[in-house]
């Protein structure tokens, strides 16, 4: 199978700078966005280390899939091994050597990503215009 990732700049999230372009490419209607946010699409529990797990349903879980696979279609480079066909010991082999190595704590990677991280993230790096990038982070933030 060929590969069907593509550069960043050729993923529809790209450079979305109207409200029209949004709704076609995440498949929602934004005069509803209020619906789609609403506490009720989420469940939220406590798992069993304490951390609170915020689900999304319904629609909400559609849109989530959505944005995912648009994520996970756009090449990564070369030195992210977090990918299929790569593991843990590719990494360990690539950093084999004289390489000055930090080693970091990911584990709560997640719960410290901000509303503000993900706004940056779709102004900055994927150029969308700042009210599609509000609608973007307001999605996939936290609730």
């Amino acid at each position: 199978m060929a590969n069907s990732r593509y550069p960043l700049h050729q993923s529809p999230l790209y450079k979305i700078v109207g409200l029209g372009r949004l709704e076609a490419v995440l498949r929602i209607d934004v005069s509803k966005l209020d619906r789609l946010l609403a506490p009720e699409n989420y469940r939220v529990w406590t798992n069993d280390k304490g951390r609170e797990i915020q689900q999304p349903l319904k629609w909400l879980a559609q849109v989530h899939k959505r944005i995912g696979n648009l994520l996970s279609r756009i090449e990564l480079p070369d030195y992210v091994y977090s990918q299929k066909g790569r593991s843990y010991a590719d990494n360990a082999k690539r950093h084999t050597g004289n390489f000055p190595l930090g080693k970091t704590d990911i584990s709560k990677f997640y719960p410290s990503t901000t509303r503000q991280m993900v706004w940056r993230m779709f102004t900055n790096e994927f150029k969308c215009a700042n009210d599609v990038a509000d609608i973007l982070a307001d999605i996939c933030g936290i609730m």
